[in-house]
């Protein structure tokens, strides 16, 4: 009897194992398909930014205020000073004495600077994943490292491509020395304010010196690029982040293409309906408005529910569970961008694929890294423009797709998936020891989920 029940979890194992592998090798597939429709019109498909002549343009706007006066008082930045920090190293000063535009044809040391922590960041990610668990590291790391959220960053040469390896290295397991992991997740904190959440969610785990020190460092991190930069006060960051946060901004069309969250296409629908509604009509609007929200709602009360349960259990949960609550949690209650969910996917990667609920997320989270996307509507404007990739003028049109009803569901589903799996856990787990009592502590006879080395880091 104990043989047959070997043999059954030997091949659920193999079969979980290549389906990783088939849904690795559909992110291949979808890049692929993406290069050739490059290839044959001149830009890139959905859900890449349908606006082909602002390509990289992220990077060098950032970068042209870096080298003149008024990044937070004339051009509003939301970004703290270590952005400003990090391309006086990687950009060419010289470049920047014309336009944006002029910037980009001229610094190639900054699109160089970009290739070469994008590919070193998919390394990093796969060796991350080896120590972990080596068969499935390179269908992970491929989805990572090459999926459609970072992707979409490199084309945008936006700043997330270097947090992304703060990130990895603060929450990953390749860094030992604990101060090391501070600083690191200090300074993916000051390039993108909202990952402060990953060192918040280390008191999930009771990690109170960890907490303090990450705190201590991402104040010092602010403190010598604020000398360096000598501009953008704490304050200067949070008037600017709160005109950025504005309605009529989440209102854009554009916000809505490739979003994180359900934010700007329900504010999009209230305060500019008109187009949408001769395209599908007013009952799929109307049903959105009072959904989403109830949807996005009572999600992140369920991942606030079992980030309660992992405080009261931390000894029976990956040391990363918390860290990807908490990090989802703040992209669906603001819009930064789809390709954020890149932390998320680096997180939720280090889950294995057992039980239904972990091995849905971990299917969600291959396909959120798929290169492909559908037209549902498509508006009757042919743009005529000049590509920047494909260096020539193209044809194109743009609407409304599939991804951008489906991606923020994604997530939302991901983090209620995650939720679940962890109060389930913790349910079994009270079962078994008959008791509901202080202090709420795993006893020795309490069953143990197989040791997790993703860690935080310890003490």
């Amino acid at each position: 009897m104990s043989d047959a029940v070997s043999t059954r979890a030997t091949r659920r194992k193999r079969l979980r194992l290549w389906l990783e592998w088939v849904l690795g090798t559909l992110v291949l597939a979808s890049i692929a398909n993406a290069y050739l429709f490059f290839r044959t019109n001149g830009f890139l498909p959905p859900p890449f930014f349908f606006n082909y002549l602002d390509s990289l343009m992220d990077g060098y706007n950032t970068a042209a205020w870096a080298f003149r006066p008024g990044a937070y008082d004339i051009w509003r930045s939301i970004y703290p000073p270590i952005s400003f920090a990090w391309f006086h190293i990687f950009a060419t000063p010289s470049c920047y004495v014309g336009t944006e535009v002029y910037a980009r044809d001229c610094d190639w040391w900054l699109r160089t600077a970009m290739v070469l922590f994008f590919f070193g960041n998919t390394v990093l990610v796969w060796v991350m994943y080896r120590r972990h668990h080596r068969p499935t590291a390179l269908p992970r790391a491929i989805a990572v490292g090459f999926g459609m959220p970072m992707l979409y960053a490199l084309e945008r040469a936006n700043l997330i491509i270097p947090a992304f390896t703060f990130f990895a290295l603060a929450y990953g397991p390749l860094l030992r020395n604990t101060r090391l992991r501070w600083l690191a997740a200090a300074c993916a904190a000051n390039f993108k304010p909202y990952l402060i959440v990953g060192i918040i969610a280390t008191l999930l785990r009771r990690q109170w010196r960890w907490f303090e020190g990450a705190t201590i460092a991402c104040a010092l991190v602010y403190l010598v690029s604020w000398i360096i930069v000598r501009d953008g006060t704490p304050l200067q960051v949070l008037r600017n982040t709160i005109i950025f946060a504005d309605a009529s901004r989440a209102a854009e069309w554009p916000v809505s293409y490739y979003a994180s969250s359900y934010i700007p296409l329900h504010t999009f629908l209230n305060e500019s309906r008109a187009p949408l509604i001769r395209l599908i009509g007013t009952d799929p609007i109307d049903f959105a408005d009072w959904f989403l929200p109830l949807f996005m709602r009572a999600t992140q009360a369920l991942t606030l529910v079992a980030a309660a349960g992992i405080w009261l259990r931390p000894g029976l949960f990956p040391k990363t569970r918390g860290i990807a609550l908490a990090v989802m949690f703040a992209l669906s209650a603001q819009e930064t961008g789809a390709y954020a969910m890149c932390f998320v996917l680096f997180l939720l990667f280090f889950e294995r694929m057992e039980g239904f609920c972990l091995t849905a997320a971990l299917i969600i989270g291959y396909l959120l890294s798929l290169c492909v996307d559908y037209f549902l509507v498509q508006l009757d404007l042919q743009v005529m423009m000049e590509s920047f990739l494909a260096g020539r003028r193209v044809t194109a049109s743009y609407g409304l797709t599939v991804g951008t009803i489906v991606r923020p569901a994604g997530l939302l589903l991901i983090m209620n998936l995650l939720s679940i799996a962890t109060l389930t856990r913790l349910a079994s787990t009270l079962a078994a020891e008959r008791r509901l009592r202080f202090p709420w502590r795993a006893t020795a006879g309490t069953a143990l989920p197989q040791p997790v080395t993703s860690a935080a880091g310890s003490n």
